[in-house]
């Protein structure tokens, strides 16, 4: 899909510390396998912010990038994940719920992706961006206003739908 489309791949920053049990290092093995193909992946040094506010749409998982992402109305999908690592009726497990999940192989990213772009947010996720945070009513525009204060535009400036 990358003729189609460009990835970065964020990666929690825990995941970029040495394993002193001498298991994986997720964040060299993942970092190492982008470059292969061509994916930017952003050091845990970097910030996360202006790739979200740059991106068209997330793919996600049980993460709380997930919430920056829904607070930025950006359309979200989710790869599979455990059922027991999302807490049942949490902030996450509403957005997985009214979002796409793509299949356990794949073999559906390329439809979820062009889908969850060309669908407008819905009402539902409208209603629990308001509840993110402990401004009740507030939290979408306030983080939207900060994130895009901190990239030095204006969150009117920002926000555009790219086709």
């Amino acid at each position: 899909l990358q003729g189609e489309f460009r990835f970065i791949f964020i990666l929690h920053p825990i995941e970029h510390r040495p394993r002193i049990d001498g298991k994986r290092d997720w964040g060299q093995y993942l970092q190492e396998q982008c470059q292969q193909r061509g994916i930017t992946f952003l050091a845990p040094d970097e910030a996360f912010e202006p790739s979200l506010v740059a991106c068209d749409v997330m793919l996600t998982d049980h993460t709380s990038l997930a919430l920056y992402g829904a607070m930025l109305r950006k359309p979200l999908v989710f790869v599979p994940v455990p059922e027991d690592a999302i807490e049942k009726d949490g902030l996450i497990w509403q957005l997985k719920e009214m979002s796409l999940v793509i299949k356990q192989d794949a073999s559906d990213l390329r439809d979820c992706l062009l889908n969850a772009m060309n669908s407008p947010p819905s009402d539902a996720l409208e209603d629990l961006c308001k509840e993110i945070n402990s401004y009740p009513g507030e939290a979408r525009d306030r983080l939207r206003k900060e994130i895009y204060g901190l990239l030095g535009i204006s969150a009117k400036q920002g926000h555009t739908k790219t086709p």
